[in-house]
């Protein structure tokens, strides 16, 4: 027999069965187990079918630890119980069953209604409100099971009963598990990744207990109970952490570090729509108990609980799921094709791009936004000040009127006062909408005000609208940090020729100045130029940003200087926002190292190059259809990008390779020590590219193909890092590819149709050449016809006159006689009958 270790673990293809796993494997532990076959097992792991009951049993006896999940139904654990509750073994083995809350899921509910029927039994005696009991682990006998767990609660007690001398069985309890790419809780973190726009389900208040743990945690739970050197004696565990959250409290989570912030509340009638609906409202307070006392503080990853350490829950998830954001800034000279590549990029990936313009525009657009918001909640609170001004003019109008019949005042003025309503709860009635803001309530309540000579008092600002004017006061005071003109111009100097006194000369310059305006045409003003701090302050709003952060970005061409990385990138930068008429704080020197941003700064930097002849020639191409590419400004432009990103060149040893941008970008995260990893740096030669941009394709529904150099691009960058198309990009593609199938059915629809009509005017035209060809054979042979019948009308004379009336006697003679020889006879008689004889008297 091996004196490896063993142990048996149900289900190593669930998500908790993978942990364990994987935690007993690495503590050198011979692993077998069960396999739903829904999902990978590790290799080092061996399956046993679990319709073998003579190999089953052969595992369980010859197995240390046994761990069972009741999440897989309850059928396996309760064989393997009574297996080896029957069975004699000497060696001593440790069975852990992993159940859960669900088991205690009505036990405050019933103890709420015990509380509510003792209080009605005592009507007296005034109700405290009841307090919400956190449970301890020695309360086991009070759980109450939910309807569709009842089951589970009846393995949980053959589990404490099958403990022995030679088998100690446990019980744990686990929470809501969570971290290692979620489980039950992954379509929650799936939608706040997606950023749907609907925003996070909050089940209805959303102030439900729920209890959690992490699934590393609660495998470390499980590894400690089966390594004791001891048998405990409780047998029940709670697998929970020290965090007390409500549903609200994780949604709330979730959204801040990956979601958009929004929710919606779901409706009790509406649960069943929601796969696990159980365990997200369940509502119950439990103690930490004995778990934290097995665990020791060092072997916890989230002991303080989901909320405390959302942020490491989320980069888990990201990295286990595989969507970790993409994040590739693309450098180039001008003309290069950078923002060809970005879009294609972007596309390819579904990451998000934008130039340094764009964010500009996004950035100003915050104004509008928070302004509207502002006055929307300032509109809001007025109206409600309102609305308490009449409500308290009406009220002492009413008293007013009341008083006034009490007093038996005259009847006219009691009639013109509010009739009263009948009963003393009609006259507590709360007044609607149209009754409160009755026009003539309005109109007194102002007419009161311009008598008292009160002006109506603005609403103050709460803690929403605090944030909110300072936020707007930071966008405007970022948008007001310009540019500084590079040199101020100098004035005129003096011509000593000049005889003028300086009055004078001013004047004429001013003179000789407003001539030149009126001469020349007046100039388009120039775009707003923002200072590097500004522009700092813009992209790190945007990088910031869920889209930005879930699914990465792609840079297009900014930085475009080692400072401006700097203030980007690096931890501090770019700081708080000066005013404008200070100077603008420097970055670090070069050879100061200062950490950077991990979640800011890029995965890859991508570099295009080119000749300076290509791109001249490039430029001459598409200056027509970009005019901020004109050749003028290009040379500027490409003399700015090598100074910032010097190459090794012999011929001009003034420029320095080991500085500049990317000399910057590519040892920013290596020279600082501690540093999580480093930027992955490759160039592209572009030459390869078409100056030109090729045509797109014929139809709208097929896709371009690419270059090979986006191709070479992509696979550098490797696979897409999301969940694949979504559900709205599947329906897209779909109708794309039917669209496409039946523009090529039409298009292949139109082809036969023209090929037919074609062939069908083809065969015309020959019936038609056929028939012309008759025509002409008919015509000619009725003009032959026309040339015989004229050559025949001589001879047929000739015959007429002297042999048809002879022939035709000879004739008639043969057929009154008939001889036996009627051509002998017909001779004789011609010859006897010849009138030319006649007539020459033979």
């Amino acid at each position: 027999m091996s004196l490896q270790k063993r142990a048996f673990i149900s289900n190593l293809d669930s998500h908790l069965g993978k942990v364990l796993c994987r935690k007993f494997v690495s503590s050198e532990y011979e692993v077998y187990g069960t396999s739903s076959g829904l999902g990978t097992v590790m290799k080092s792991a061996k399956v046993v079918q679990a319709r073998d009951p003579i190999l089953l049993k052969k595992c369980l006896m010859e197995s240390d630890v046994v761990v069972y999940q009741l999440d897989n139904g309850i059928e396996e654990p309760t064989a393997a119980l009574k297996i080896l509750m029957n069975e004699h073994f000497d060696e001593e083995k440790t069975f852990i069953l992993v159940s859960s809350f669900l088991t205690w899921f009505e036990t405050d509910t019933a103890a709420a209604a015990e509380a509510e029927e003792e209080a009605d039994a005592d009507p007296d005696e005034e109700p405290e409100p009841r307090e919400m009991h956190q449970y301890s682990e020695e309360e086991y006998a009070k759980r109450v099971p939910h309807v569709k767990y009842q089951h589970w609660k009846e393995v949980e007690k053959l589990c404490k009963r099958a403990t022995s001398d030679t088998l100690h069985t446990y019980c744990i309890f686990a929470g809501l598990q969570y971290g290692k790419g979620e489980d039950k809780l992954h379509p929650v973190f799936k939608q706040a990744w997606h950023l749907a726009e609907e925003g996070l389900p909050i089940f209805g208040k959303g102030d439900n207990y729920i209890p959690l743990i992490h699934t590393t945690d609660l495998s470390s739970l499980v590894f400690e109970l089966a390594c004791q050197d001891a048998p405990l004696e409780q047998r029940y565990f709670f697998g929970v952490d020290e965090g007390q959250s409500t549903w609200k409290d994780i949604i709330t989570a979730v959204n801040t570090h990956l979601g958009n912030g929004t929710t919606f509340t779901v409706q009790e009638q509406d649960y069943v729509f929601y796969e696990n609906i159980e365990h997200f409202i369940i509502n119950i307070k439990v103690e930490m108990g004995k778990t934290g006392e097995i665990l020791e503080e060092d072997k916890w990853v989230s002991r303080a609980g989901l909320v405390e350490n959302i942020a490491s829950v989320v980069k888990e998830y990201k990295k286990e799921r595989g969507v970790e954001p993409l994040r590739a800034l693309l450098l180039g000279p001008p003309a290069s094709g950078k923002s060809y590549f970005a879009r294609e990029l972007s596309e390819h990936y579904k990451v998000p791009t934008f130039t340094i313009n764009d964010i500009i525009q996004d950035y100003q657009g915050q104004v509008q936004e928070f302004k509207e918001e502002l006055s929307r909640i300032r509109t809001t609170k007025k109206a409600a000040a309102l609305r308490v001004q009449l409500q308290e003019l009406r009220q002492k109008k009413q008293e007013e009127a009341q008083a006034a019949r009490e007093a038996g005042e005259e009847e006219g003025d009691a009639e013109q006062a509010e009739p009263p309503e009948e009963g003393e709860g009609a006259r507590e009635r709360e007044p609607d909408e149209d009754e409160l803001f009755d026009d003539d309530l309005i109109e007194e309540l102002e007419r009161i005000k311009a008598e008292s000579g009160e002006p109506d008092e603005e609403p103050e600002d709460d803690e929403q609208t605090t944030a909110l004017q300072e936020a707007l006061d930071r966008v405007n005071k970022v948008l007001s940090l310009r540019e500084k003109p590079a040199s101020v111009s100098e004035p005129e100097p003096v011509n000593p020729k000049d005889k003028k006194p300086p009055a004078q000369q001013k004047a004429k310059a001013a003179a000789s100045k407003q001539a030149k305006t009126e001469e020349e045409p007046e100039e388009s003003p120039k775009p707003i130029r923002y200072s590097d701090k500004a522009l700092s302050f813009m992209l790190h709003w945007k990088l910031q940003q869920p889209t930005c952060r879930n699914q990465g970005y792609i840079l297009d061409g900014f930085p475009k200087t080692p400072k401006q990385a700097k203030l980007l990138f690096e931890e501090g930068m770019p700081g708080e926002v000066p005013a404008p008429e200070d100077e603008e704080e420097e970055p670090p020197a070069d050879d100061e190292k200062r950490a950077v941003e991990d979640s800011l700064f890029p995965d890859y930097l991508i570099q295009l190059k080119a000749s300076d002849t290509y791109l001249t020639e490039r430029i001459q191409q598409i200056a027509l259809h970009h005019p901020h590419n004109n050749p003028t400004d290009f040379q500027r432009r490409l003399e700015f990008y090598k100074a910032n990103n010097p190459q090794r060149n012999f011929t001009e040893p003034s420029r320095d390779a080991s500085t500049g941008l990317t000399a910057y970008l590519d040892s920013a995260l290596t020279n600082v020590e501690g540093a999580p990893r480093e930027i992955l740096y490759r160039q592209f030669d572009v030459e390869s590219v078409p100056l030109v941009a090729p045509p797109p394709p014929q139809s709208k529904y097929e896709k371009k193909e690419h270059d090979s150099v986006f191709l070479s691009i992509a696979e550098y960058l490797g696979a897409p890092r999301n969940y694949g198309a979504s559900p709205k990009a599947i329906g897209e593609e779909q109708i794309r590819l039917k669209n496409l199938e039946e523009e090529s059915k039409t298009k292949r629809e139109q082809e036969e149709e023209k090929q037919r009509l074609a062939e069908q005017q083809e065969k015309g035209e020959l019936e038609k050449q056929k028939q012309e060809e008759q025509a002409r054979v008919q015509e000619v042979k009725e003009q032959e016809r026309i040339v015989l019948e004229a050559r025949k009308e001589p001879l047929k004379q000739y015959l007429m006159t002297n042999i048809i009336p002879v022939l035709t006697k000879g004739i008639i003679e043969v057929c009154e006689q008939r001889p036996e020889d009627p051509i002998d006879y017909l001779a004789d008689w011609l010859f006897r009958h010849n009138t030319i004889d006649d007539d020459m008297g033979i």
